[in-house]
Parts: structure tokens; sequence; C-alpha cells
């Protein structure tokens, strides 16, 4: 990045934060309580970290550099840790493990409560996170049991030659954006691109299904979503979920091989696309194979000016004002806990408190592709999470638009249940048979929604029931 440009984004950050209080890293925008500093006791701790490969040896170097600690570093992934029986959860002091398996970890009892009696956090420091990493992110059945250390934020990147050429602007909405994806496979020639894409892999398949969906089933003071709370009847067959699957079969031309988040932001980067809708981080943009971005304008991901409501077969106008766009959270990021087994809970919730706050926080989940920004400091720094092929005039629309998430509670978070991988398996396989294969989205998810109903008998209709209403926030 030329020094010019690293200035602008540097007096970006600095006008954004004036008005707030101040600009640099002491400039909290929150007001969080200060806190009367504690001698730092030299302690020792049993970490294991669950799917990444970043943060152990980054919080290693830090916890010792910063806190004169010892950090006994365990690494696994998600299938050694679940093949063992989730024994290594009951061996060691600290769990960090991606956000949407809360779910999979607290119905088996592996996670420790945080309360007023074993953490030092207050409201003040609560509003210092961003809405959705807070609140019901790390909540099991209304009790915390957890604490973010970020995810990366989906956002929709567009050719600005295309909307140029067409006279278009950036879609707030998804019937916008779809009547853009119509103009552009119409462009003449072969001059600009014309591809759209998601990410397909894996359960990424399922997660920009539900990107699009999301904002169409998320209901304000209810629960209906992906499973009826009352019944736990599977709603991935409903019309919302019809809709948004044809319209990416049509939109979508077939791959050889489903894209991750890297892969699509390469071929974005290359000029293979016109549109990318996409999380990003910094590791994603700067990876191997991710050049400079064509000329570009970053959007929000659109939004559904009405809602689907299930019980009623119905479509409901939003109030007049409210936000169209509705965040889909924990597709990225990682969680830690204190295991319910340690013999070093009080220690254990302190050092996660560390690791929480707003000075170690950016330096610690600015290591990892799995977190990203988690607090409204955050924003003041965009280098540090967005490398520098985001420039300052995305940079601008990339911070307006999580000002206007973290104004909104309307937020849906990725599955989180036992078995929830199962789950995701099926509506995985019915979105790449749709969209690359172009098979029938009705039979598709409506085999889905089957598949699902099985897995429920199988496991328990009760059990998991309870669980589904735990993880959005219902019960105890």
């Amino acid at each position: 990045m030329s020094r010019l440009t690293s200035h602008c984004f540097f007096l970006f950050g600095c006008l954004w934060l004036l008005g707030l209080g101040g600009c640099g890293a002491d400039a909290e925008t929150d007001n969080e309580t200060k806190l009367t500093p504690k001698p730092v006791r030299s302690v020792e701790l049993d970490v294991l970290i669950i799917d990444d490969q970043q943060l152990g040896s980054v919080f290693k170097r830090q916890f010792g550099s910063r806190r004169n600690g010892v950090a006994n570093i365990n690494e696994m992934t998600w299938q050694e840790f679940r093949d063992g029986n989730y024994q290594a959860a009951l061996e060691n002091d600290l769990l960090v493990y991606p956000s949407w398996r809360l779910g999979e970890m607290a119905s088996r009892g592996l996670l420790e409560e945080i309360t007023s009696g074993n953490s030092r956090l207050d409201e003040g420091r609560t509003r210092a996170l961003l809405v959705s990493d807070r609140n019901q992110a790390v909540e099991w059945g209304r009790k915390q049991v957890a604490m973010s250390l970020g995810q990366s934020q989906w956002v929709a990147l567009y050719r600005t030659d295309v909307l140029e050429k067409l006279e278009m602007k950036v879609p707030r909405t998804w019937e916008e954006f779809n009547r853009l994806a119509e103009q552009i496979a119409q462009i003449k020639g072969d001059d600009l691109p014309k591809r759209i894409a998601f990410p397909l892999q894996g359960h990424w398949a399922s997660a920009s299904l539900l990107v699009r969906v999301v904002a169409a089933i998320r209901i304000s003071g209810k629960y209906s979503s992906l499973f009826n709370v009352k019944t736990l009847e599977p709603q991935i067959d409903t019309e919302p979920f019809i809709l948004s699957l044809q319209a990416m079969q049509k939109q979508l031309a077939p791959a050889e091989e489903p894209l991750n988040p890297k892969q699509v932001l390469a071929a974005y980067a290359n000029g293979e696309l016109a549109i990318a809708v996409v999380p990003i981080n910094h590791h994603w943009l700067s990876a191997e194979g991710v050049g400079k971005f064509p000329p570009t304008d970053l959007g929000p991901i659109p939004g559904w000016p009405e809602v689907f409501d299930p019980s009623r077969d119905t479509w409901n106008a939003l109030p007049q004002g409210a936000n169209v766009s509705v965040p889909l959270a924990g597709t990225t990021g990682m969680l830690v806990s204190a295991s319910s087994s340690s013999e070093k809970i009080r220690d254990s919730i302190e050092v996660m408190d560390w690791m929480t706050e707003k000075q170690m926080s950016s330096v610690l989940s600015s290591e990892s592709e799995n977190t990203g920004i988690s607090r409204k400091v955050h924003l003041g720094s965009l280098e540090r999470w967005l490398g520098e092929n985001i420039d300052s005039k995305n940079g601008s629309a990339f911070v307006d638009y999580i000002n206007e998430l973290n104004g909104s509670r309307r937020i849906m978070h990725f599955l989180r249940i036992p078995a929830a991988d199962q789950y995701l398996d099926l509506l995985d396989e019915a979105v790449r048979e749709s969209v690359l294969q172009k098979s029938n989205v009705v039979k598709a998810l409506t085999g889905a929604a089957q598949g699902w109903t099985k897995i429920n008998n199988q496991l328990g209709v009760d059990s998991q029931k309870s669980a589904y209403r735990k993880s959005v926030g219902l019960g105890r």
C-alpha cells in the first residue's frame, strides 16, 4: 500500500472516531467502564484450540509476554475432538472453538457459566461489543457460557465498471440484486465479466443460501427460522428458501468445483466475476492468488422489504424505517469458554476477560482467519482487519454497513445444535445440486427437510427441540 493510501486510511479512521471520543487505540467509542488494574498473577493453563491453526501460537506468545503466563496449547480438529468423545474438553482449562459449535459444547455440559461472581464483565463493557458478538452469540438458554473473539462480516463486491455501464447502483434488496443480475447477463461482448459467485464449498453452501434468506425469515420478536420452535418441524422448504435458491440457480454459472471464500475472492481479483458475495478478512483478502481488486463498490448484503411468517404462510411488510439487511452471524468466528471441569475456573475466566478486552482483542483476533472485528473501536483501524485490497472509499462503506447492522437486533446465528454437521450436510447437498447441477429446487429442499426430520427423530425430537430453543435464546 502506498504511503498516501495508508495515510488516507488512517485519516478516515480518525475522522470517523472524532465525534465519538478521539483517534487511536485508546479512543474507546462505547464508554467501557474503566477497571482498576489488578496485579497480574502468573498462571499456567491448559488450552484446547479446535479448528484454528493460527490462534494457538499467537495466544501462547502473547500470554507469555504480556502476562508472564504459561499456556499449554493442545490443538485438534473437530473430528478428532468428536471421535475422542469430547474427552479433551475435560482435560483442559480454556476451550477455543468455532462459534457455531456452541450448541454441541454447551448441550454436553462442557462449558462453565460466566457470572458476576467469576467475571469482571460489566454492562459498559458488553456494550463495547458489536451486537452480533454479544448476548445470543455467547449464550446458551439465556446463560452466558462464552466470550467472542470476533468474526468476519459478509459483504457484496461489485465491479464499478459493470455498474457504470448498466447505470445501476449498489442493490439494497435481493429484488434489486436480481434485476442487476439479469442486466449483467445481457451485457454484450467479452470486455466485462458476467459471472456471479457465492462460496459453495463445504458448509459454505448452506451459509450462502442462509445469507440470501435470513432477512426474510428473521421476524422481530419471533424465533421461527430454520425450525418451528414449538414442533421442531423444518422450515427450509418454505417459500423464502425456494425463491432464494431458484435465484441462485439462475444467477450462478455451473462450476467444475465449488469455491471457498478465498477462491471466490481470487476469482474476483482476477477479473472473472462481476459480483462476489463473500465474508472478508485480511487473511483471505491477501491470500496467495488474491491480487489487487479491479475498481470495486462494496455493498451491504441485500435484504428483504418483507418478512415471511410460516405460521400463516404470509409475507408482511417491515415497519417503516426498519433495516432491510440482517446479518447471518457465526459462519466464521471463534468463541472461548472455561471448561466446566477445570480446577482453575476463576483464572480461566480472568484470562478470557483479558483476551477479549479492546487492546488484546485487536492483537489476538486479527491473527486468525477465523476471527474478525468484534468491537466498535476496531472500525478505527480497518487496515488491521481488511488489509490493502479495501481502499478508503470501500472502507467507509464497510464502516457504514457495520454501524447500520449494529443498530439492529434482527440477527440470526448459524445453526448451533447437536449434530449440526448432519443437518448442514443435507442442506449443502440440496444447494449444490440445485446450483451446480441445475436440479429441481423444490424437490431438493423438500428432500433436505425430510432428512432433517429423520435426524430429529433419530436424536430425539424433545431433546433437539430443547437445544434449538436454547440456541435462539429461549428456555434455560
